[in-house]
Order: C-alpha cells, then structure tokens, then sequence
C-alpha cells in the first residue's frame, strides 16, 4: 500500500489522504484510510445529510444511506433486516513501510471513489496537506496561506 488522495466523484467536498490498495471496483478506487482519515470522511460526507459515526466500542465507521436513519447501535435485527441500508467498515492491521498501521476500508468496493497522487492534485489546484482547494489571485497564481 502507498499514501494517496482519494474523493468521491461528483461531491465537491475535497480530497482525503489515504492509502491505495492498487486495486479498483467497476473502475473506481478502492482506498484504506486511518482514524484520522475516516473522520475527515464524516467530516466531509456531512454537506449530504447522511449520519455517519465512529464506533468506538467496536472499532468500526458506520455511514448511513438514509437522511432519517436511526443510530446503528439503537436497532432491532427485525427493524435493520426491514428497514434501514448502513456501510460498516471494520479496522483491520496493515503493515506500510514497516511499520503496523489500523486502516478502514471505507467505501472500497462500493463508493465511486477517484484516486490522486500529489503531482496530479498540485496540477488541479489541490493542496493535498489542507485536503481544499487553494483559491487563485486574479493573476492566475496561488495565494500565500
């Protein structure tokens, strides 16, 4: 696995640092992230209204499809079988450069996910260690931050 920037095709919310699994789903990318990067994951789904959540207890992202869905946790069998569509992403070990690293495999194999290298977000005005776009002056050149 190798550091890159992944996001979701068509929500204008940004890029989030992760790591590629050099494979893809229907031709999107399949990303792991950390912690970290899983909540800048809810952090950055938040602008479509859909809850999303860390769960602590059993070291796992919840994201939900549904604007009204209930808390995960706070389900039936009966009612989660019926009623309500949640993606769990499970913590797993990965050994990156070495070194053990926990990672999420939010959304591989089931979001529409495009994958970037530094190089390629520098080229679209994306400064991969703020995840934003970095706006222009009118001369056509980046601002100082």
């Amino acid at each position: 696995m190798k550091k890159a920037y992944f996001s979701v095709d068509g929500l204008d919310s940004g890029v989030i640092e992760g790591y590629t699994q050099n494979k893809s789903w229907n031709g999107w990318a399949c990303p792991s992230f950390t912690k970290e990067g899983g909540m800048k994951c809810i952090e950055r789904f938040g602008c479509l209204h859909l809850p999303a959540w860390y769960d602590e207890t059993h070291d796992r992202f919840i994201f939900t499809m549904q604007c009204d869905a209930p808390k995960f946790e706070d389900l039936t069998a009966e009612q989660l079988d019926e009623q309500w569509e949640y993606n769990i992403f499970e913590g797993r070990d990965v050994s990156i450069e070495g070194e053990t690293v926990r990672v999420y495999d939010i959304g591989a194999f089931c979001w529409i996910w495009d994958e970037w290298t530094a190089e390629e977000l520098a080229d679209r005005n994306i400064d991969s260690t703020t995840q934003d776009v970095i706006p222009y002056d009118d001369d056509n050149t980046k601002r100082s931050h």
